[in-house]
């Protein structure tokens, strides 16, 4: 795995970036799941601050476990669920070592984890180990991610229609990666798009079930915000081949370019957002 970013205190303090997604949606996403799925145990992998692992922990008679290999993460998710009175069992390990942990669960749910891994499938094989027969593989996404757009961006060609201000913005990031010899490398598995890892899962004897969508809401980020992130390395895609001395020359040249450009890099840029998941069931006695 990549360092992980996640395991730095200022990292986890800017964690909130353009991730607040209203408590509305939160819970609409997770009843869908556990409406379809009606699983009796639950295991949140890559957590982060519990935005969906917190949910879930507040249906009854649902077994919740999370696995985090941010020990500063598992301890801030342990503190919201005391505060709220709720329970989950809280692992602090690297998640490809879940089999060796946990005993089988009826539902593994993941979001925006697999780019953290050099070897995506080799995560994704560990974790469904952890799927009986007939359970259930569910991975998110958020549709509309902004500060990790580049992702989304390389793989679409560029072609961001809907503000081609930030489509510049990244163009002139990528440039500048080339030109430093330290281009940016688009991961396996995008956190903004799970299709390879759900066609990976297929091949690997799970069925397509149902894809749901929560209702939509508005992001709001600015690229002052962005260059902050690209400064800080808060974002596993701004981190990773980049030292501190990178990081600060990077978000240097982009404040540059806002410059050059007369773009008012402290305007508020809103994005409509979804959150989708693909659920998958195990191939076996059960059928899908």
């Amino acid at each position: 795995m990549s360092r992980n970013i996640y395991s730095e205190n200022k990292v986890v303090s800017l964690y909130g970036l353009s991730r607040t997604i209203p408590d509305s949606i939160l819970i609409d996403y997770c009843n869908k799941i556990i409406a379809h799925a009606s699983p009796r145990s639950l295991c949140e992998v890559g957590f982060g601050k519990g935005s969906t692992l917190i949910p879930f922990a507040t249906f009854p008679n649902l077994e919740v476990f999370g696995v985090d290999s941010s020990s500063v993460m598992s301890k801030f998710v342990e503190e919201e669920l005391l505060k709220r009175g709720l329970r989950a069992k809280i692992i602090n390990a690297d998640a490809r070592s879940l089999p060796a942990l946990l005993e089988k669960v009826d539902l593994v749910h993941t979001k925006a984890v697999t780019h953290m891994f050099e070897n995506p499938r080799e995560f994704l094989t560990a974790i469904s180990r952890t799927v009986p027969e007939g359970g259930y593989f569910v991975i998110g996404k958020e549709e509309s991610q902004p500060e990790d757009n580049l992702e989304n961006i390389g793989k679409f060609r560029l072609a961001n229609e809907e503000d081609p201000v930030l489509r510049d913005f990244y163009l002139a990031y990528f440039k500048m990666r080339r030109e430093a010899k330290n281009p940016f490398v688009i991961p396996q598995m995008p956190a903004g798009d799970y299709d390879a890892a759900v066609n990976f899962l297929v091949n690997q004897g799970f069925c397509i079930e149902k894809e749901i969508s929560t209702p939509q809401w508005t992001k709001q980020i600015t690229l002052c915000e962005i260059i902050e992130a690209i400064r800080e390395g808060t974002f596993t895609v701004f981190s990773k081949n980049c030292t501190l001395s990178d990081r600060r020359i990077y978000a240097e040249e982009m404040e540059r370019f806002c410059s050059a450009n007369n773009i008012d890099s402290h305007a508020i840029r809103s994005y409509p957002s979804k959150l989708k998941a693909m659920i998958l069931r195990k191939q076996g006695s059960a059928q899908c």
